[in-house]
């Protein structure tokens, strides 16, 4: 009776033994694994101008929210790999609110940032020392700035990003093909 006393003993010690590693292994996955669903992928400023904005554009175009800033430029060619790796990771980290882009072929048309969103000193969050502004004028790419916590209208939209993104595009078209070609097409 001692023996089945001391075998079962041994058994339910084992057993505990088990379980509670098997409870720290979980406790450890979840500490290595601290991430959880968030609640939306925009705040609800930002779809107000997003479903604004699509309803301002025609179907010929497309609103994407949220995209990366190394997603939409590229690094000068003429420059080191040394040179090109650290311009690059400068870009990192930067988002773009809202990108509008042709819906046929993607082709970028324009940058919509919002102010009073996202990175600032009053939520903790710092932008690194980039300066979208300056990246996106050497691209070429137009960018209208709209206050993120203003009510605006569906003109006050279609005339901003009009004014500042289809006009900026026609102009910047129109002295591309302006520009002297070669035998083959290309430009000069």
């Amino acid at each position: 009776m001692r023996l089945f006393f001391i075998l079962y003993q041994s058994v339910f010690f084992c057993i505990m033994i088990k379980w509670r590693q098997r409870l720290n292994f979980v406790r450890d996955r979840e500490a290595s694994f601290p991430y959880e669903r968030a609640d939306r992928l925009i705040s609800p400023n930002q779809q107000s101008i997003l479903f604004l904005l699509e309803k301002a554009l025609d179907e010929r175009y497309s609103v994407f929210s949220k995209i990366r800033l190394q997603d939409v430029v590229m690094v000068n060619s003429d420059l080191s790999p040394g040179q090109q790796k650290a311009a690059m990771k400068r870009l990192t980290s930067e988002l773009l609110d809202l990108v509008i882009c042709e819906k046929g072929n993607a082709t970028i048309l324009g940058v919509v940032l919002l102010d009073g969103e996202g990175a600032s000193p009053e939520n903790g969050l710092v932008r690194q020392e980039i300066d979208v502004d300056r990246v996106l004028a050497a691209a070429g790419i137009p960018v209208v700035r709209l206050n993120a916590s203003k009510d605006y209208s569906l003109d006050d939209i279609r005339i901003e990003v009009s004014r500042t993104i289809f006009l900026k595009w026609k102009i910047n078209n129109a002295a591309q093909l302006s520009e002297p070609v070669n035998d083959n097409g290309m430009r000069k």
